[in-house]
């Protein structure tokens, strides 16, 4: 897009965030999409949450689905939660690159994206995103990709996380399953890598996948890779999956619960001898792997339930370790700001601030349900909004500021009665907004409200939220 169309892009996507009648929202967008139909690259609008607000048609042939599919729906699955987070960090104009998640048919490829965010009164409220795509890097390369951690990255002197760090040093150097156990957020990935750091295989390759954020359908082919012509619109020359990937090194399966019976049953084998089949091939191939699972979910549970294979989860479960949640490790709290601090002032180039009392205190007394990864976004937050040296209360956000100190968890978990149907409706709106609007962001306000996941769907598709 030119420096121009830009501009004209910006003015009109910037009055998306002023509060305007649905009559005139409707024609804005209408206005929108035609100066994106101008354009032969590819080009979207999202919100702050990244649901896609408008896109033209050059975006869709990317994303392999129609203008209908795709409006409405969220970015994230796309992209990835870290993708996300890199767009948001990222500053106007300047080009980040993301690796899609894999349509079928398709080459691998990566996503070239230029963005602009649009503020209003200092919050986020719509980017605009110019994407070019481009050749992803070799097989070879991808093989050779290092991880990140090391156990010197697991932050915290509390007592909880120095154990769970000495026994995972321990069982590093094994070549032994393990389970790693936490609720969302905990930093379960971030183990995964340090454990693999100090391992034999560190020089081999790392490995993840999640396998609650890859639909079923392509969940099979993305673990155990596909022979050409497998099905319509496979590579003619197939397709290695993540086992063969991490061949002489570790794959990493996060959120192992999320699969399904008959994806398990395949895994099982592999777990069992070592060995993947490709879809629609008839040859066994070796590959020499160390395994390591990940949920949040109660497993035990769900083998009562015939939701997850027995034999499935005693073949994963050799050696659990279990990662505490921030609200059991308080005390590293300060140590985690401090620590995330420095990295995005880093990232944004600024100096590191300060915490008044008050913040400190209201970061303490938070019991952090989304755990460190909630936390991280809170300081990025801070870090972003606040003009001076010294970090204010009315820099942090919303659901910090207003808690009452001591009482303020019970009230906010505590299932509630509304006196009326609009009552019900903007209270979701304040949880979604509160907890995002991604799957785990939607457990976690079922969880709040006290009601299971299909209950909540139901009530947003009754409100028509998304």
């Amino acid at each position: 897009m030119t420096e121009h169309s830009y501009a004209l892009g910006e003015l009109l996507v910037s009055k998306l965030g002023v509060g305007r009648s649905t009559k005139e929202t409707e024609q804005l967008k209408k206005e929108i999409s035609a100066l994106l139909s101008l354009t032969s690259e590819a080009v979207l609008v999202v919100d702050a949450e990244g649901q896609i607000l408008e896109l033209n048609q050059p975006m869709c042939t990317l994303m392999q689905q129609s203008r209908l599919q795709l409006l409405g729906a969220s970015l994230l699955p796309h992209i990835g939660e870290q993708g996300w987070k890199q767009l948001k960090r990222g500053r106007d104009f300047d080009t980040v690159v993301l690796t899609p998640a894999a349509l079928p048919g398709k080459k691998e490829n990566v996503w070239k994206v230029r963005s602009k965010s649009i503020y209003e009164t200092d919050k986020l409220t719509t980017m605009m995103l110019h994407i070019t795509e481009g050749p992803a890097p070799s097989k070879k390369k991808l093989q050779q990709k290092r991880t990140i951690y090391t156990f010197d990255d697991i932050k915290g002197n509390s007592p909880s996380v120095r154990a769970v760090k000495e026994q995972a040093r321990r069982i590093a150097s094994g070549e032994t399953t393990i389970m790693i156990r936490g609720e969302s957020g905990t930093g379960k990935e971030v183990f995964a890598q340090a454990i693999h750091c100090g391992s034999q295989r560190h020089t081999g390759p790392f490995v993840a996948i999640n396998c609650a954020a890859i639909p079923e359908s392509l969940l099979e082919s993305e673990l155990f890779g596909y022979e050409g012509g497998a099905f319509t619109g496979a590579k003619g020359e197939g397709k290695a999956g993540r086992f063969e990937l991490a061949h002489g090194g570790t794959i990493f399966l996060d959120e192992i619960g999320d699969m399904s019976l008959h994806l398990q049953a395949k895994l099982l084998r592999v777990v069992q001898e070592r060995k993947v089949e490709r879809v629609g091939g008839t040859q066994s191939l070796d590959v020499d792997v160390r395994i390591i699972a990940a949920t949040h979910r109660n497993l035990e549970k769900m083998v009562a339930e015939e939701k997850f294979r027995e034999d499935l989860y005693y073949r994963l479960n050799v050696i659990p370790l279990n990662i505490p949640p921030l609200r059991e490790r308080k005390d590293d709290v300060p140590i985690l700001v401090e620590y995330f601090m420095k990295k995005l002032s880093l990232d944004l180039g600024r100096t590191p601030k300060r915490l008044s009392q008050q913040v400190l205190e209201r970061l303490l007394a938070y019991r952090w349900p989304g755990n460190i990864r909630e936390l991280e976004n809170v300081v990025e937050h801070f870090v972003q909004l606040e003009i001076g040296d010294l970090v204010t209360l009315q820099s942090i956000p919303l659901q910090l500021r207003e808690q009452s100190m001591g009482h303020a968890e019970a009230e906010r978990r505590a299932p509630r009665r509304h006196s009326s149907e609009s009552e019900e409706k903007e209270s979701l709106l304040q949880l979604l907004d509160q907890y995002g609007r991604d799957t785990e962001g939607k457990r976690q306000v079922a969880e709040t409200l006290g009601v299971s996941l299909p209950t909540l769907y139901r009530k947003l598709k009754k409100w028509r939220l998304k």
